[in-house]
């Protein structure tokens, strides 16, 4: 079957070694995952089965939501706790919960950040984090992410609990670098769950460790993608759409309903028959072009 399987990671296991574990227990000729989580992180990751594969970039881009601690006044060189401190702040540096609230607020909205070095981005054909296990510390371009909700759960002094939303490519441990680094006393994250990606909660996923999930775990693609915003089009646009041919607003039957919306800039498609057929881009329906990423038929 191919669709999705919520796994709910633990910590202290890499996502590929989660994936690595399923490809024992599952007898699937492909099986991926949707954007990783740091070995100590736990939470909601999207393992990808057989043609759910060509989708990933499309659920990567899907919004998350994380429940994290960070510890003021320190800075480490990978922003987590695994890391070397590379600073301290004075004791008396102690920020007051309104002053944390503050910056919450201005860090929340859309705005540019810098990659960790410990990440997964590469750098001239080479992951940024295996260059830092050498030393090797490289320029890394600013990205546009956005974080939509920041809340503050608790504070006790070192100790900040929150919750956020935000888009995909997000990292959190760089969030709360810089939110300490605005505070003037530096921050690292300390943990990190992620409750939610898109529609996946915790609250439905499957532990990884604790059974081997069959069908009925994995969500099938059309059911599951036909909950978000979508493009419906004419069985003539979809038969010109597996032939590799732009698609025509005219031939969208949805149009109306699927007006301003923006969802990731990336749409899936389906024809008349609620069957996915492609994935589709665009800015904003109804002004831009809406331009063919891939066929999945």
């Amino acid at each position: 079957m191919d669709g999705i399987l919520n796994i709910n990671k633990p910590a202290g296991i890499t996502s590929y070694g989660v994936i690595d574990g399923l490809k024992k227990r599952l007898k699937y000729r492909k099986i991926g995952h949707a954007g990783t989580l740091d070995p100590n992180a736990q939470g909601v990751l999207l393992v990808l089965v057989d043609e759910a594969t060509k989708i990933s970039r499309f659920l990567m881009q899907m919004e998350k939501e994380y429940e994290g601690r960070m510890v003021l006044g320190a800075e480490t060189d990978t922003q987590d706790k695994d890391g070397k401190v590379i600073s301290r702040s004075e004791s008396s540096d102690k920020p007051s919960r309104e002053e944390i609230e503050t910056a919450f607020a201005r860090f929340t909205g859309r705005q540019r950040q810098v990659p960790p070095m410990v990440s997964a981005k590469s750098y001239r054909g080479e992951r940024l984090y295996k260059l830092f296990r050498r030393g090797v510390t490289v320029p890394r371009s600013p990205a546009e992410v956005e974080v939509k909700s920041l809340a503050l759960l608790s504070y006790g002094y070192p100790e900040v609990k929150f919750n956020v939303v935000c888009s995909g490519g997000t990292y959190v441990r760089t969030l709360c670098h810089d939110i300490g680094f605005f505070l003037g006393c530096g921050a690292y994250m300390s943990s990190l769950v992620r409750t939610r990606i898109g529609n996946f909660g915790t609250d439905e996923s499957v532990p990884f460790t604790a059974c081997v999930p069959g069908e009925k775990d994995i969500r099938p693609l059309n059911e599951t993608l036909l909950s978000y915003p979508h493009f419906l089009v004419t069985e003539r646009m979809a038969e010109g759409i597996k032939q590799g041919k732009q698609i025509v607003k005219s031939e969208i039957l949805n149009m109306d309903s699927m007006l301003g919306k923006k969802y990731c800039g990336m749409f899936p498609v389906f024809d008349e028959k609620e069957n996915l057929i492609a994935l589709a881009e665009t800015k904003s329906v109804s002004q831009e072009s809406i331009r063919l990423l891939r066929v999945l038929q």
